[in-house]
């Protein structure tokens, strides 16, 4: 059985350092035309959210076909940057750790983040300082 574990990778996986930040504002403009001023609270929620409270700042009602263009848009943009968030972005504490313990099985993807993940997590942190 295959499993699929999906991230919004920054912020939960590295830290772009602003580069995220760029990316989203190109994609919002190819979408909606206008400069993005300025971006709605980004932690906790999904892109879909980020994408229709942003657009709210800016007085744009969006729907599901506008996210779909949105996402699109942000792919291509990571794709182009990808070299720029190489540069710039680095891998946060534990990124490594998780990633490992994804690609094992499902029962020890449970047992190890529950036995490991904390202690290495915080080595790891502490190695970044």
């Amino acid at each position: 059985m295959h499993h699929l574990v999906l991230w919004d990778i920054d912020h939960t996986l590295i830290a772009s350092r602003g580069v995220g930040r760029a990316l989203s504002a190109a994609a919002f403009e190819q979408v909606t035309g206008q400069p993005m001023r300025n971006q709605a609270k980004i932690d906790g929620i999904t892109e879909a959210v980020i994408f229709r409270e942003t657009a709210k700042l800016h007085g744009i009602t969006t729907d599901r076909s506008d996210f779909e263009r949105f996402a699109r848009a942000l792919t291509e943009q990571h794709v182009r940057r990808a070299a720029e968030l190489r540069e710039h972005g680095s891998a946060l504490p534990g990124a490594a750790t998780a990633l490992w313990l994804c690609s094992r099985r499902r029962a020890a993807f449970r047992q190890e983040f529950r036995r490991h993940c904390p202690r290495r997590m915080l080595r790891e942190r502490a190695a970044a300082r």
